[in-house]
């Protein structure tokens, strides 16, 4: 139990927790609160992520791997390899990711300074979307560390390179409705995770007037989809550039798909679809399309990191919703929010090690 309380995950998110409690008992401005929150898990999330071992994360060595690689492979090869992009000989390249990578290496060698400059890169756009999209960036961030802290920023780097180019810089252009900007950084994206391409669809649609029949519809069409989902896996895998996934007989995130659909439920029951706002227009279009996604990843969980471009919108969704809560609802919603949020981390939280402990073991070991 002690060894819980001392994992940096958890001492991570009961920072940031005791931290918001003792701002709100000082009175400070609430514009004033989320700022420091903003500033203060960002930098927290910057550490975790570029000071990690080598053995936290399931892909970090492999990583560590492809960086050795690049720092042998020559400026001519790698723009050689975006003109071979398309070439079904080229499978397995992404020329954009290695173009970062070389880049990089320009200013450092070292996998450790790496890591910490891509946590840079990833965690400061995440932060910048958040305070501009989030009306309460604590619940934010607590989604951020629950559902997608894991894969975005210790596992997929890649794909999470892609995601802030696409997802989190793109959707200004997506707001703004720029879509040749869009494109070009669409394109961009794609060069660096062939996966990417399954959001550029969102320019298009994340404007259509939210409506509650949608949602409905959309909670009859994941059943269908679920029942055919073999099939309409092997569709999307094809034309989403993630054809090399297999098919699985495992079961899903039957917790995921349990807090997707009850999130659709009080979308129903909480959102006014008269207002027409464009950004909640936007936050409830790609949950409908996160959950119609969702059932790829029951044939094969990797395909989880298809239906993130769009799950990530519920750290600005859920505190859009719970926001439309009575203020004597709030208080309890909030609390039962942050207990269901900490007993489902604690039932899962991950093992650590900064690399100077990890060096310390194999030392050791050695």
């Amino acid at each position: 139990m002690l060894s819980i309380f001392l994992n940096p995950y958890f001492i991570n998110i009961t920072l940031i927790l005791f931290l918001f409690i003792f701002l709100k008992y000082l009175k400070v401005d609430n514009k004033l609160i989320n700022r420091i929150i903003i500033i203060v898990s960002a930098i927290n999330w910057i550490f975790l992520s570029g000071f990690r071992a080598l053995n936290v994360g399931a892909d970090t060595i492999n990583y560590k791997n492809m960086f050795e690689r690049t720092s042998f492979t020559s400026w001519n090869e790698i723009f050689g390899f975006f003109l071979k992009m398309f070439s079904s000989r080229a499978q397995g390249r992404d020329p954009g990711y290695e173009l970062i990578v070389k880049t990089i290496q320009l200013i450092s060698l070292d996998y450790q300074v790496f890591l910490f400059i891509i946590a840079i890169i990833t965690i400061v756009p995440l932060s910048i979307w958040i305070h501009k999209n989030s009306k309460e960036p604590l619940t934010s961030f607590m989604v951020f560390n629950v559902l997608f802290f894991s894969f975005f920023a210790i596992t997929g780097i890649r794909q999470t390179l892609a995601m802030v180019l696409i997802v989190f810089i793109g959707y200004r252009f997506v707001l703004k409705r720029k879509l040749i900007p869009f494109l070009i950084i669409s394109f961009i994206a794609f060069t660096i995770h062939k996966s990417a391409i399954v959001f550029v669809p969102f320019y298009f649609l994340s404007n259509v007037k939210s409506q509650r029949w949608h949602l409905y519809m959309a909670l009859l069409m994941f059943g269908f989809l679920m029942i055919f989902r073999n099939q309409y896996f092997k569709i999307l895998a094809m034309a989403g550039g993630f054809d090399n996934y297999d098919v699985y007989a495992s079961g899903g995130p039957k917790v995921f798909t349990l807090l997707l659909a009850g999130i659709i439920l009080l979308i129903i029951w909480k959102i006014d679809f008269n207002e027409n706002n464009p950004k909640t227009n936007s936050y409830i279009n790609a949950t409908i399309l996160a959950l119609l996604l969702l059932p790829i990843s029951w044939v094969n969980p990797s395909a989880m990191r298809v239906v993130m471009y769009f799950s990530v919108f519920l750290m600005v969704l859920i505190p859009l919703l719970f926001e439309r809560f009575k203020h004597q609802e709030k208080a309890l919603v909030y609390a039962s929010f942050f207990v269901l949020i900490l007993i489902n981390f604690l039932t899962s939280i991950p093992n650590y090690n900064f690399f100077w402990d990890y060096s310390v073991i194999i030392g050791i070991a050695g």
